[in-house]
């Protein structure tokens, strides 16, 4: 008998983890600011930050905000 409903348990299972950050943080997208400036290594001055707000969807953001983001463009500085 369970057998015949464990398809049904497993797409159910599926969609409650697909639908369960939407409900979480409110909707499929999620604003994220991001502020980003530019210095010279060894060089006590950096330039004036820039900031902006970009729409990124909600699996997206929680990718990131377990892992964090670092950037560099000079450098091979990465960690996404």
């Amino acid at each position: 008998m369970w057998r015949k409903r464990l398809p049904f348990l497993i797409i159910a299972i599926a969609v409650a983890a697909l639908i369960a950050p939407v409900v979480a943080y409110g909707g499929f997208m999620v604003n994220v600011a991001t502020v980003t400036f530019s210095e010279t290594t060894g060089s006590l001055t950096a330039t004036t930050p820039q900031s902006s707000v970009a729409s990124v969807t909600v699996y997206n953001y929680m990718a990131a905000k377990a892992g964090g983001t670092l950037q560099t463009s000079d450098g091979t500085t990465t960690m996404e």
